[in-house]
């Protein structure tokens, strides 16, 4: 039999069915959850994964003790090798030389060719500690790079007197400034730095140290992604570890004052009178190394080094419980009354099978026609439901990816799209055949002279 003929019998038994507007609505609602609720909560729960494994994000920092009295053990040699012996910890690196700092950007040398800076443009930068690497999109990192290297943000923006992360701002692409020379000052008159002394109790105390502000010329060789998720924002230039001893040692003898620069590197080269960041292989193993320090007794900071806005988290718990329940719910739902609508279909129905068997319809004939009748109900949802759903998506990827830097972590991925709706095409096309499936034995056994005694 062709198929317009069984075509033809799916849209004359659709037109009478009560029950095909409820399974479409149903249908419709499991496709517009799997496509898009889920695939923005991937989104989220995406960024979270990229968060958690973050360098910064799984950096415990330590301090030496303030004071005798509060019973901290004294990082001494001692100490931090029980550290790093510690369960999930992968190093322990002291802060040592430049950690972060505010420079005003001089001027952008390319080529032999100058380019002064007519208005205030100001970066974070920030010194990488010793045994940690930041990944870039292109170029060179920064550990096969020379010293006085740096690499950018993929979206550029340096303060220009206002807020970098406000709205309607114009990102410069990091890109453009591969194999530039951009010479950086301190914002102030000087360069600050903090560092440890002692108390004159047994412990020691933190003090800011501010160093003459020299200029620093740093060849931009790499670009990396900014994110939400990850340390560093449009705004933030990232050095390496070698880079930020040197910053800090050019400001030192810029004081020339050798008996303060001797009194300041002993201090230097005593380990109890530094702070450490400790680096623990996952975030969700961070408590259990804090247990660890508590039980000997070293002071820490109860955060990591970089922390994500706990809005953010809650978004991906909410959209993850909620996607996921209501994404079930609602097939449920559908499937349930999809087999309510075959098993109604076929109990309503009798008289027009036997008539169908009476002229000559197999069984698998007639399962067909049933088949492709709430098929065509589950088509129609899945390309309603894909529409609306790839709709919703661009719109809000047009409106993040657009709009403030922090906004853009809810960009949903294509990648993920797609595959949910191939996912939801193919239950659209499952779904009804398991029903039918499921009810073939009660079709099998209707006979046409005992059906055609219901007309």
């Amino acid at each position: 039999m062709k198929i317009n003929y069984y075509n033809f019998l799916a849209k004359a038994n659709l037109m009478g069915s009560k029950k095909s507007k409820t399974v479409f609505m149903l249908m419709l609602l499991s496709v517009v959850s799997l496509t898009f609720i889920l695939s923005f909560a991937f989104a989220v729960n995406g960024q979270l994964e990229i968060y958690k494994n973050d360098d910064w994000a799984r950096r415990i920092l330590i301090d030496p003790p303030f004071s005798n009295g509060e019973n901290f053990a004294p990082l001494n040699q001692k100490i931090l090798a029980e550290i790093e012996q510690i369960e999930y910890v992968q190093s322990v690196d002291m802060n040592k030389g430049m950690q972060y700092q505010f420079f005003n950007i001089i001027d952008i040398e390319e080529e032999n060719a100058k380019m002064s800076v007519s208005e205030e443009l100001i970066v974070e930068a920030r010194s990488l500690y010793k045994t940690q690497k930041k990944e870039v999109v292109i170029g060179k990192t920064l550990d096969e790079s020379p010293v006085f290297s740096c690499i950018i943000p993929h979206l550029f923006y340096p303060f220009k007197g206002k807020d970098a992360y406000m709205e309607n701002v114009t990102y410069e692409n990091g890109e453009d400034y591969l194999g530039k020379v951009i010479t950086i000052e301190p914002i102030e008159e000087y360069y600050e730095t903090l560092y440890y002394k002692e108390d004159g109790n047994g412990g020691y105390i933190s003090d800011w140290l501010y160093l003459p502000a020299l200029q620093y010329k740093l060849k931009v060789v790499g670009v990396y992604n900014a994110s939400m998720t990850v340390c560093g924002g449009p705004d933030t230039i990232f050095v390496s570890n070698e880079t930020g001893i040197e910053i800090q040692n050019m400001a030192l003898h810029a004081l020339k004052n050798q008996g303060f620069i001797d009194e300041f590197q002993a201090l230097q080269n005593n380990p109890e009178a530094h702070s450490y960041t400790i680096l623990v292989d996952h975030h969700d193993h961070i408590a259990e190394v804090q247990r660890e320090l508590e039980r000997l007794h070293v002071f820490y900071l109860p955060h990591t080094e970089y922390t994500l806005p706990e809005s953010v988290q809650l978004l991906s718990a909410i959209f993850t419980g909620a996607g996921n329940f209501l994404t079930f719910a609602i097939l449920v739902l559908a499937v349930v009354n999809l087999f309510l609508s075959v098993s109604g279909a076929l109990a309503d129905r009798r008289g027009e099978i036997g008539l169908l068997k009476a002229i000559g319809y197999k069984d698998r004939q007639v399962f067909f026609c049933f088949y492709l009748e709430h098929v065509k109900i589950a088509l129609r949802a899945f390309v309603l439901g894909a529409f609306l759903s790839g709709a919703a998506v661009f719109c809000i990827n047009w409106i993040n990816g657009s709009g403030p830097f922090q906004n853009r972590i809810y960009v949903i991925r294509w990648e993920d799209f797609l595959p949910l709706c191939l996912l939801s095409f193919s239950i659209a096309v499952l779904v009804p055949l398991l029903c039918q499936l499921f009810m073939l034995p009660r079709l099998v056994k209707i006979q046409p002279r005992q059906a055609m005694g219901s007309f």
